[in-house]
This record gives C-alpha cells, sequence and structure tokens, in this order.
C-alpha cells in the first residue's frame, strides 16, 4: 500500500505565548516554501485571520505529530515516523527555521532551531520520498479517504492524475 502523507504549516506568531514577533513568517516561511518546493511537496497552511492579513504574500496556500519530532536527529525522528500508518500528517511552524536556541522560551520550543530544524525538514521530506511517500493536501487526503471507505475504484487513477 502507498504511504499518503500531508505536510501542513501552522503559521502564527513565534513561539505562542512566548514571544511576540514574526520572524517566523518573515524568514521562516520564504525557506519552508523553498525546501518544500526542492522536494516537490504540496502542504496545506493554516494560519489565523490576522496572519492571513499581515502576510497575504506568505499565507498564499488553502488554509500527526508534533513538529519538534522533525527536528529530532534522523535515528530517533524515524524510529517515531516509519511505524505511523498511512495517512501519515506532518506540521511545522515557520519559526522553527528562525534560530531560538538562544531565547527565553521553554527548551522544546527553543531546542534544534535554525538550520538544525531545516536540514531535518529536508531529511525527513526525502526519506519519506524514497519509501515511495505521495504528498497531497488535507482536503485531497479527506477525499481520498472518503472514496477508499466508499470502494470507489475510480480514486486511484485520479490521485494519480492529481498528484502524479
Amino acid at each position: 500500500m502507498t504511504l499518503r502523507a500531508a505536510f501542513t504549516v501552522d503559521l502564527e506568531q513565534d513561539a505562542p505565548p512566548f514571544l511576540n514577533t514574526s520572524r517566523g513568517a518573515e524568514h521562516g516561511m520564504p525557506e519552508l516554501l523553498s525546501l518544500l518546493a526542492d522536494a516537490d511537496v504540496v502542504a496545506t497552511v493554516f494560519c489565523t485571520g490576522d496572519v492571513a492579513r499581515r502576510y497575504q504574500g506568505l499565507a498564499r496556500l488553502p488554509a500527526s505529530m508534533t513538529s519538534s519530532v522533525l527536528r529530532l536527529p534522523r535515528l530517533l525522528r524515524n524510529a517515531v515516523l516509519v511505524p505511523l500508518p498511512s495517512p501519515l500528517v506532518l506540521f511545522v511552524h515557520p519559526w522553527e527555521l528562525v534560530d531560538l536556541r538562544r531565547t527565553n522560551i521553554r527548551w522544546d520550543c527553543r531546542a534544534g532551531t535554525g538550520e538544525h530544524a531545516a536540514r531535518g525538514i529536508a531529511s525527513t521530506l526525502r526519506d519519506l520520498s524514497a519509501r515511495g511517500a505521495t504528498f497531497h493536501t488535507v482536503s485531497a487526503l479527506v477525499e481520498i479517504g472518503r472514496r477508499e471507505d466508499a470502494g470507489d475504484p475510480a480514486h486511484e487513477g485520479e490521485r494519480n492524475a492529481m498528484h502524479g
């Protein structure tokens, strides 16, 4: 069976409620969009109305597992990810791609942020692609699930046509 995955982004202020900044939206999101494009991965972005109004150019995509897992060393990350069934839904926060290691916030919010997080996300996307994962928006995953539950044999051909 093909592993289907969704990659979601929670676009918000940096590490709420600890910080009241938007470096993730301003600096992390463009880098994240580049990582996703390089990996040929579609994503669903969730954001608040305030963020959508403030960063219309960034929140341009339609609006599992904790994102901190993607910042773990590869061996630990894969120990958590590999056993998970399809559909796999991953999410990240753009602020995680900003180096917050010296920021006075909870350790799990600051650990492995910045370049380390970017490398972890890129590595995860490569690993999942190597396992044959196909990436979809969350709405597409829901539709595929509905068709599978209904026993519709056409869903497989449509999925292939929609997502290569």
